[in-house]
């Protein structure tokens, strides 16, 4: 019962207007970073472990923008729970959609790459401009299966699908390489804390804890893949720059040579909007 009226409280509250969502932000980004901070510790810290150069004021500032980056992007994800696709359209573009001309794009499927560069939940709303039939979001369920399923619900605006990691090589087993299918992975999740991790490799200088799965996939499978860069433009706009990660090998990639190359693409998506990342996430957890 409590989760339903919660739902109901979150959803009428997605109703209100765009404007109205992103002035509470406004209001909330101003709170936390002067008032109640919330992780503003690990924030700073993992800006200050990651920009070693800049000083205290540049990275306050940067801080600063994050927060309200945050904020605006927590209402933008409310605001799946009831937005018309029209207007998730109208807020999202992709610049460069000439990349799925190539002509090998029609005969393997795809596995997209992105990090946790805002809004990466709106990702969803590239379905009608990707050459794909299917486009399933790759995540990780949570253990309340009210939440869980309402979450897929609100991420299948755009006709996409989430898909548990659980799932996924099934899926792909079913699915094939077709090239009729786009899979979208956030890939620089953290490792459990209690796994010990397979690889490491230096992010923001910083040796850094990877996942390997979508990588294995790829590898095995013989999929294309593309790095998908989140510009942040303006407060509920976004843009989109699809890259293709080619291997230096022409008959494929070597072990872990998509995950440097991913990570070397996210950092340097990184140094040009560098609060447009979520700080507050604990990544740094395991240390080699």
């Amino acid at each position: 019962m409590c989760n339903h009226i919660l739902y109901a409280v979150i959803y009428c509250f997605s109703l209100l207007p765009m404007p109205i969502l992103l002035f509470l932000a406004r209001i909330l980004a101003f709170l936390n970073f002067y008032i109640l901070p919330y992780r503003k510790k690990l924030v700073m810290k993992n800006l200050a472990n990651s920009f070693p150069d800049k000083s205290r004021a540049e990275l306050d500032k940067i801080a600063r923008q994050f927060y309200r980056v945050f904020y605006f992007s927590l209402m933008e994800t409310l605001k799946l729970f009831s937005v018309d696709i029209s207007e998730l359209k109208r807020r999202t573009s992709l610049v460069n959609p000439e990349v799925f001309d190539d002509p090998d794009f029609t005969n393997k499927c795809t596995i997209g790459v992105c990090g946790h560069l805002f809004n990466w939940e709106w990702l969803v709303g590239i379905r009608h401009l990707a050459p794909y039939e299917n486009l399933y979001g790759i995540y990780h369920p949570i253990k309340n299966e009210f939440w869980n399923e309402k979450l897929k619900v609100s991420r299948a605006i755009a006709g996409s699908k989430l898909i548990s990691s659980f799932e996924t090589k099934e899926l792909v087993k079913q699915q094939g390489n077709d090239g009729k299918s786009l899979y979208l992975f956030l890939s620089d999740q953290s490792p459990a804390v209690y796994k010990k991790p397979k690889a490491f490799v230096n992010f923001l200088n910083q040796k850094t804890a990877v996942l390997t799965g979508w990588e294995e996939l790829a590898r095995e499978k013989g999929f294309n893949v593309v790095y998908i860069e989140s510009i942040y433009v303006k407060p509920g706009h976004y843009q989109y720059k699809v890259e293709r990660i080619l291997p230096d090998n022409p008959e494929g990639f070597a072990p872990l040579e998509l995950i440097h190359k991913y990570h070397h693409l996210l950092e340097e998506s990184i140094q040009k909007q560098p609060f447009n990342y979520l700080w507050s996430h604990k990544k740094w957890k395991h240390r080699c």
